[in-house]
């Protein structure tokens, strides 16, 4: 098994392939622009694409997922959930 895993950072995409011991297969940059959600999707697509090996995603964000409607939401939430 492997993973298709996605670091979202303000200023960069981090990428990566996991196997299922936790090993980084392969990995990869992209700067993003003003936090341009497109972009980051536009990069999340092209690498599932080139790696279709993958049989999973994961992504780490800031921000949280909100555990009644499971949407995410990027830095503080006021008022509070």
């Amino acid at each position: 098994m492997k993973i298709a895993a996605f670091d979202i950072g303000g200023t960069a995409l981090k990428m990566g392939v996991v196997d299922a011991n936790g090993e980084l297969l392969e990995k990869g940059k992209q700067p993003i622009s003003n936090s341009d959600g497109e972009q980051i999707l536009s990069a999340i697509e092209a690498w599932i694409a080139a790696h279709p090996e993958c049989t999973g995603v994961a992504i780490s964000a800031p921000g949280y997922v909100n555990p009644h409607n499971r949407f995410y939401r990027n830095g503080r939430c006021y008022p509070p959930v």
